[in-house]
């Protein structure tokens, strides 16, 4: 029997590996059968009030979340101290990300 930690470490080897086409494949299989990607938009998780507004949980933005979470245990703190030393950096990516929402949603 295969330990649990070198099967983790050999699908994860995998996955990296070849990132961009199982990306690629996909997408083709996204455009071949699209039925399961609207359902996956479809799917709700429930929802709640607050502040007499009510706000409904669905799975795209949950998946959205774990990914970005994920991505941001990859960040090194060493990284994150530097960051802290050059805030001109940080404000900028801010203001580059505030000024396309805006210009996105002025063209609608």
């Amino acid at each position: 029997m295969i330990p649990a930690k070198h099967w983790v470490e050999t699908l994860t080897h995998t996955i990296h590996r070849y990132f961009i086409w199982i990306i690629i494949t996909s997408y083709f299989i996204a455009a071949l059968l699209p039925g399961f990607g609207i359902w996956i938009r479809e799917v709700g998780l429930g929802g709640i009030v607050l502040f007499q507004n009510k706000i409904d949980f669905s799975l795209p933005p949950l998946m959205l979340s774990l990914l970005l979470f994920n991505a941001g245990l990859g960040v090194k703190t060493k990284e994150l101290t530097q960051l802290a030393h050059k805030p001109w950096v940080l404000l900028s990516g801010l203001l580059g990300n505030v000024v396309t929402l805006l210009s996105v949603s002025a063209s609608l």
